[in-house]
């Protein structure tokens, strides 16, 4: 993660990369809805996933931008 919160060093095995993709998505989904209020405040939000060995897979970015309709943090800009 880039959020400065610890990687999971421990981890878990998956069948494929399709299923750790599909299993990215839905961890980084519920770690965003955890922290909802503090996401739309932060620049940006990813996750990294690596194999055993250290060797990177893949990469998930996240981005959320409010409306100036709803007051979002860069309303009037």
């Amino acid at each position: 993660m880039n959020d400065g919160s610890t990687a999971d060093e421990e981890g878990v095995e998956l069948e494929s990369i399709a299923v750790a993709k599909c299993e990215a998505v839905r961890t980084a989904a519920a770690l965003i809805c955890e922290s909802s209020k503090t996401f739309w405040d932060t620049k940006d939000f990813g996750m990294t996933v690596s194999n055993a060995s250290g060797l990177t897979l893949f990469s998930l970015m996240f981005i959320g931008v409010e409306a100036a309709a709803i007051g979002g943090a860069h309303a009037g800009r």
